[in-house]
């Protein structure tokens, strides 16, 4: 349906003490809206040399090429009702598109000594991504058909390395771990004005902008009972946002830097009763500083950073209960409470562009809910819900009215995007030693699509159904998967998801009605190596 198609290619091999993966995909479909069609292409290589049981080499490498991403944007409620299908006009005009091509890549080296049981674990990565992303927003002034080219050549990388010891060989002997994080990240950031999607020689803003983060670290797990597990932890965060401002046409030096430090812990244990019944509790802080796009998209400024916007500080409780009281039966049951301070959140959204501030403080509370029966070897079904409070709890707007400056209370408000309820049920049947067939029925409640809960989005009534039916069947050293399914079996209309605080009331981001697909794998395994030993074929990848 809408004309998606995927192809994937996985290959996996061992020789001596090297073995290695390697996949290939490309994903590519119109869309079921205006502007939304993709081209998706993915290369993944992981290799793995282990000379001995205690040394252990790991090379992993990606490429991502998306040159094709549109952008449909979200509907407000009278253009849903007219025409589910459609985008805002600006999102045409201007061709929101995201064109991003990234490579990443990662070495690691595990070393184990027997004395002490330690172990050291070092890991050093790097990352470039380059984004040409046209946006449906226009450039400040008076409304015509240019919008914005967005442009970003990212860098970044770092190290990682952590020792873990037991001082002793009695189990009672708490474990260690020690190490350091060190990343940094730069963007080199172009902002444009552009015609049909296409940049224009009309520069808004050009800067440098980079993030250096240092983090010490420290564990403990401690077994002091037999039945008895405590972990704790602590960290310290050193981050460093740093802006260099290129463009000097609007008479302003916008550069600055931002230094946000933290100190962080956790707490917990868990109790084995019996296999049936483990009991767990923990407490730990965080601490999450702004992203630079959201230290970006500031009103009033063509440059630098929102230095007004602090991080958000969350102090979370957690309590439950896990266990599989017979073979066929496992279960969970979690509640949790946090108090979110200074969480940072999207208040406002001009022409397509999101801007962020500080709540002053957001409660969530909820439970989670996972049982999974297996009665017999042919059926086996899960069942998950979960119940989330958000809320804020102190919560001030100040807003221009007729020229008057107001302050909006929003105390007691949801907070938006989450619903409160979500329940999802599966099933899965081998009525045949070939036919397998998987049922997946999801509901979720009504939520606010925005922070003075004006605007509500429906619940999915009954729920949405999607259905899969696969057939295996091998010869030797063959394998043959064909599969078809159906997603939204019962051609519901709902909305998967919402762009909070969107301009006009535009929150309304729909999901597919009724759609198909069918596609085959196929598997083969080669005999290689002196000894005639046969290699597996790729496990089937469920698409």
């Amino acid at each position: 349906s809408f004309g998606s198609s995927k192809w994937q290619a996985i290959s996996t091999a061992r020789a001596g003490d090297f073995s290695g993966v390697l996949s290939v995909s490309r994903f590519q479909w119109d869309g079921f809206r205006q502007q939304s069609a993709a081209d998706q292409r993915l290369l993944n290589l992981a290799t793995t040399w282990a000379p001995s049981e205690r040394t252990q080499l790991d090379l992993r490498f990606l490429a991502a090429n998306n040159p094709l991403q549109q952008n449909p944007g979200a509907l407000n409620q009278r253009e849903y009702d007219v025409n589910p299908d459609s985008a805002p006009a600006n999102n045409i005009l201007r061709n929101a598109n995201n064109d991003v091509q990234q490579q990443q890549g990662s070495l690691s080296l595990r070393q184990r000594w027997s004395k002490w049981s330690g172990e050291l674990q070092v890991a050093v990565f790097g990352l470039n991504r380059d984004i040409s992303n046209p946006l449906a927003t226009g450039p400040a002034g008076p409304p015509s058909v240019r919008g914005i080219y967005n442009e970003i050549d990212r860098r970044s990388g770092g190290v990682r390395a952590s020792y873990a010891f037991r001082p002793g060989s009695d189990f009672r002997v708490p474990r260690f771990t020690v190490g350091m994080d060190y990343q940094q990240l730069r963007d080199e950031r172009l902002n444009a004005r552009s015609v049909s999607g296409a940049p224009i020689d009309s520069v808004l803003l050009q800067q440098k902008e980079t993030v250096t983060e240092v983090g010490p670290f420290a564990q403990l797990r401690w077994t002091p009972h037999e039945r008895l597990v405590v972990d704790a932890g602590g960290r310290y965060d050193w981050v460093t946002f740093n802006v260099e401002d290129e463009f000097f046409d609007d008479g302003v030096d916008n550069s600055g830097e931002l230094p946000l430090n933290a100190l962080n812990g956790s707490l917990g244990a868990s109790y084995f009763v019996q296999e049936g019944f483990i009991p767990y509790a923990s407490v730990s802080t965080a601490f999450e500083t702004p992203t630079t796009t959201e230290l970006v998209n500031q009103p009033g400024t063509t440059g630098g950073f929102n230095t007004s916007l602090q991080p958000q500080r969350t102090l979370a409780f957690e309590l439950g209960v896990r266990g599989r009281p017979t073979a066929w039966l496992e279960y969970s049951a979690d509640g949790f409470i946090s108090r979110v301070t200074d969480a940072i959140v999207q208040y406002q959204e001009v022409g397509g562009r999101g801007y962020f501030t500080n709540a002053g403080e957001v409660r969530n509370a909820g439970i989670e809910l996972n049982l999974t029966a297996t009665p017999v070897r042919q059926v086996r079904a899960f069942v998950s819900f979960r119940y989330a409070n958000f809320e804020f709890t102190d919560y001030k707007i100040e807003r221009s009215v007729g020229g008057a400056q107001v302050i909006d209370t929003l105390d007691g408000n949801r907070v938006p995007g989450p619903p409160r309820y979500f329940t999802r049920i599966g099933l899965r049947t081998q009525p045949t030693p070939h036919l397998v067939l998987d049922l997946d029925h999801t509901l979720q409640s009504s939520l606010t699509g925005d922070d003075f809960n004006r605007t509500w989005v429906d619940n999915w009534g009954v729920g949405v159904t999607n259905f899969r039916a696969s057939w295996q069947q091998t010869w030797k050293d063959f394998a043959l998967l064909p599969y078809a399914g159906v997603n939204n079996l019962w051609d519901r209309t709902y909305i998967g998801s919402v762009l909070v605080n969107g301009a006009l009331d535009r929150v309304l981001e729909p999901s597919p009605r009724r759609n198909f697909f069918v596609g085959l794998e196929v598997g083969f395994r080669t005999r290689s190596g002196p000894t005639g030993a046969r290699q597996s074929p790729a496990e089937p990848v469920a698409h």
